[in-house]
């Protein structure tokens, strides 16, 4: 069958990244659910102490050796910057980092930012209560007086969550109603790589039609960055 025969036959969208082809029958009804995995769990319980024990690991080494445990880099944080600061041209910034472990993102933020901005974490496991600015909770399920509170919600997290759909509902509602929600999304992030300690995976080009597929009547999809690519546009 020739291409344009295909196209014709069932509607395409087909996305190209190094040697990764996806093809999207946007014509046809789509489950959803064939385009991510999901990791089980026995029930919730199993899942939040995978997470606890995952997270407890890296901050346990964080401390006792004072390395690093950043996934990001601090040049990602500093065009992300860039993005929020061109998009919502503000004075002063409020955001919130879900999935925040050793409370790294949220320094480098309020630096990029501005001194007068304030940025806070949300992580799952006690241990990282005596970091400053970290509220102890399950992004699923957020602290009701957050509620309409940030300019941004940024992640890198999301691989973690064991009901993504629910835990982005929570995420938009903290945002105030010109927020932003960053999701920092990668190919370790991708179907391949998920598992019982990050749950969630979805492909870099799938994951922002997952997103306003869900959310239609919640978020407009501003745009996908490079970012090393925002610094020479914006700076």
């Amino acid at each position: 069958m020739a291409l344009r025969e295909l196209q014709d036959a069932i509607g395409y969208y087909l996305l190209r990244k190094s040697s990764d082809f996806f093809i999207i029958p946007l014509k046809k009804e789509v489950d959803l659910q064939d385009l991510y995995s999901l990791h089980s769990y026995e029930n919730y319980d199993d899942y939040v102490n995978v997470q606890k024990i995952k997270t407890k690991r890296r901050l346990d080494y964080f401390k006792s050796s004072r390395e690093s445990i950043l996934w990001t880099t601090p040049n990602s944080l500093r065009d992300i910057s860039i993005l929020i600061k061109t998009i919502l041209r503000k004075e002063i910034y409020s955001g919130v980092c879900m999935g925040s472990r050793s409370g790294e993102e949220m320094l480098h933020f309020k630096a990029f930012l501005g001194g007068d901005s304030k940025v806070i974490g949300v992580e799952i496991t006690e241990t990282a209560k005596t970091l400053p600015n970290t509220i102890i909770s399950d992004f699923h399920k957020l602290p009701n007086h957050l509620e309409e509170t940030f300019d941004f919600v940024y992640s890198n997290s999301h691989d973690q969550s064991n009901s993504p759909k629910v835990a982005f509902q929570e995420w938009i509602k903290v945002l105030k109603p010109e927020g932003l929600l960053i999701l920092e999304h990668s190919r370790s992030h991708g179907k391949r790589f998920s598992g019982r300690q990050d749950p969630f995976g979805v492909e870099t080009e799938v994951l922002p039609f997952l997103i306003m597929n869900w959310f239609t009547q919640q978020l407009i999809l501003y745009g996908i960055f490079f970012a090393y690519r925002v610094f020479q546009q914006f700076a």
